[in-house]
C-alpha cells in the first residue's frame, strides 16, 4: 500500500502534503487502527470460526490464541510501517515478501531445531515476529501449552510491538517532516513554476 501510494502521488511522497494529515501519532494510530481491523477480523474466521464449522483439533481456546495473536497483528503492522518507507513501488515489496517467507518459515524453529540453530541466528529470529508467533501458535494449538506457557513468546512479542511503534513513529517522522519541507517549498513558487515542475516529473515518469 505504501508504494502504491507513492507511485500514485506526483512527488512520490509516503504523506499527504494537507497539513491536516502531518501529525506523526495520528498517521501512525490511524494506519494501525485500520490493519488491526482488518487482520483481526480474519483473525476471528480463521482460527476461530474455521475450526469449529470443520471440527478440526484444537487444543487452544479462543481467548489463548488471542493473546497471542494480538500482539503479533501489532508488532508486524508496526514493523511493516517501519519498512514501508523503502519502497517506492507495489513490486518491490512483493519481491521481498516472496524471497523472504521460506527463510521466516526455518528461523521460526517448527522445522529446524532452535537448538540446532548458531547463536548468531536466534538473535537474529527474534528480529521478526512471525518467529514467536509461530512458535507460539503451535505450542499452544497443538502441544496444548498454556498461556502461562508460552509467556516467553507473548513478553517477546509485546517488546517487539513497543520498539517497532517507535521506529515506526520515527521513520514517519521524517517523512512527515519532507512533505512539510515540500510543502514550504511549493508554497514559495509561483503557480506557473508548480505546473512545469509536474510536467517535467511526469514526463521523466513515462520515460522510466
Amino acid at each position: 500500500m505504501a508504494g502504491t501510494a507513492r507511485e500514485r502521488h506526483i512527488f512520490g511522497t509516503l504523506v499527504a502534503l494537507d497539513r491536516k494529515r502531518l501529525g506523526v501519532l495520528r498517521l501512525v494510530i490511524g494506519k494501525t487502527a485500520a490493519y488491526f481491523t482488518i487482520y483481526a477480523l480474519l483473525c476471528v474466521y480463521m482460527p476461530g470460526l474455521i475450526p469449529q464449522w470443520f471440527g478440526y483439533g484444537q487444543s487452544a481456546s479462543f481467548n489463548e490464541l488471542a493473546a497471542l495473536i494480538t500482539p503479533f497483528i501489532l508488532s508486524s503492522i508496526f514493523m511493516g510501517l517501519t519498512l514501508s518507507v523503502l519502497f517506492k513501488n507495489r513490486e518491490s515489496s512483493m519481491m521481498l515478501y516472496l524471497f523472504t517467507s521460506i527463510p521466516l518459515l526455518f528461523l521460526s524453529g517448527i522445522i529446524w531445531l532452535l537448538s540446532n540453530f548458531a547463536p548468531v541466528w536466534l538473535w537474529v529470529r527474534e528480529i521478526f515476529p512471525s518467529s514467536n508467533a509461530i512458535f507460539g501458535f503451535i505450542k499452544m494449538n497443538s502441544m496444548g501449552a498454556s498461556i502461562f506457557e508460552t509467556r516467553k513468546e507473548i513478553v517477546a512479542l509485546w517488546i517487539q510491538t513497543g520498539v517497532y511503534f517507535i521506529t515506526a513513529c520515527i521513520t514517519y517522522s521524517y517523512q512527515v517532516n519532507f512533505s512539510e519541507h515540500l510543502r514550504s517549498e511549493l508554497a514559495s513558487h509561483p503557480f506557473r513554476e508548480i505546473r512545469q515542475k509536474i510536467a517535467q516529473k511526469l514526463e521523466g515518469d513515462v520515460r522510466m
